[in-house]
């Protein structure tokens, strides 16, 4: 029986002028476009309402966060379990940065080190620590432009939270 797949696009438009595409797709052969609830285009609001991981864990403000109006929130688990962690980057109130660090096993680390949507590039890769890090970047976003080309040449991504 073949697979079939579910296409939604949202386009948001930002106050810069830029936008972010948010694209489900569910399907058992396709990457996953979020974690837990969480992909990219949502507010702040929304994530905090959306975000659904196994565990029990609490965000809080990025103490590094940019200094140029946007924000990152961190997620941490209360136990060591999955998500481990992760970092929420926003531009002009849009998700546009998803950074896990997960358990070598979790279903999300599974795949390719490198896939590319019309709108995002999702890098994986194991860590010597039995976990695995995972960074869905949003293509269009400048903050991260340089980042997106880096991962499509094939360079690794920054350090994960």
């Amino acid at each position: 029986m073949a697979s079939v797949s579910i296409v939604i696009a949202v386009a948001l438009v930002g106050a810069t002028g830029w936008s972010v595409a948010s694209t489900v797709i569910g399907s058992a052969n396709s990457e996953p476009t979020d974690v837990y609830g969480a992909r990219l285009g949502l507010s702040a609001s929304d994530l905090r309402s959306r975000f659904a991981p196994p565990e029990r864990g609490a965000f809080r403000a990025a103490a590094d966060a940019p200094t140029n109006g946007d924000l990152a929130l961190d997620w941490s688990a209360d136990a060591r379990t999955s998500p481990l962690r992760a970092r929420f980057e926003f531009h002009t109130g849009l998700l546009v940065a998803i950074r896990a660090t997960l358990p070598a096993t979790s279903p999300l680390a599974a795949g390719p080190a490198l896939s590319e949507t019309p709108v995002s590039v999702l890098s994986r890769h194991e860590n010597a620590d039995q976990t695995a890090s995972l960074t869905i970047l949003a293509k269009d976003c400048p903050t991260h432009a340089a980042e997106v080309r880096r991962l499509l040449r094939g360079a690794s991504t920054r350090d994960t939270p």
